[in-house]
């Protein structure tokens, strides 16, 4: 089996969270924090329109990375599946006020948004997160998203599916219109697909502008090594 480290230089090693480190890339895409070569600009997924961006969200940034697979020396990307559980709850409220902090025109946004669970169950994680992360920076929560239709749970379909499974499908029975700007955040990024009809459903309830804030972007191991942030060893 092929092994894989991370390139020095090409990582921020963020502290202050307990539990395994939290890693940020230094090249990222503009568009939807897809780590990058340090030449570019924009990812190949955007370039491609694969991604559900630009659209009704001007921009999706994210903190870290996920591994679907086991990745030696990111034991993030597990405490990530545990978190949906209910555990780090603390830990991944502060990588996301992190984050509010310290990317793009977050810390001016006047709303913090979570988008519905997209398995329908009455519990959302996020939500729980959310009340922590507004607690931190003192934004206020909106929880009023809701499933407007029954789609499919995002995470049982291919990623080229994903952006027409989600449209259309968020609402919002909140009026928002006292707040300019909204960032909406959620734990795993991938296709920015139910970011971006999450950020539909709240421009249409009143908000003006709508940004993502990823606790993580999904990655492949062969991803990084073209963006020359992994290597084999």
């Amino acid at each position: 089996m092929t092994k894989y480290e991370f390139v020095k230089g090409r990582w921020k090693n963020l502290s202050g969270f307990d539990g395994a480190p939290v890693l940020h890339p230094r090249n990222q895409c503009k568009y939807c924090g897809e780590p990058i070569q340090g030449q570019y600009r924009k990812c190949y997924f955007c370039k491609e329109g694969r991604n559900a961006v630009r659209t009704h969200i001007e921009r999706v940034y994210t903190v870290s990375v996920y591994f679907k697979q086991r990745t030696e020396g990111h034991e993030f990307s597990k405490e990530l599946l545990e978190a949906k559980e209910g555990d780090h709850k603390e830990k991944m409220a502060k990588v996301l006020k992190w984050g509010i902090d310290n990317l793009g025109l977050l810390s001016s946004t006047e709303l913090l948004v979570v988008p519905p669970s997209g398995s329908g169950a009455d519990y959302n994680h996020m939500v729980e997160i959310g009340k922590v992360v507004s607690d931190l920076t003192g934004k206020p929560l909106c929880t009023s998203t809701y499933k407007e239709k029954d789609y499919q749970a995002q995470k049982e379909l291919p990623s080229e599916e994903r952006i027409e499974n989600v449209r259309d499908g968020v609402g919002c029975d909140k009026d928002l219109s006292e707040y300019s700007s909204a960032a909406i955040i959620d734990d795993i990024v991938t296709t920015c697909a139910t970011m971006s009809d999450t950020a539909r459903a709240v421009k249409e309830s009143g908000v003006d502008r709508a940004f993502g804030l990823g606790i993580a972007r999904s990655v492949s191991c062969d991803g990084l090594v073209h963006a020359h942030a992994m290597r084999e060893v």
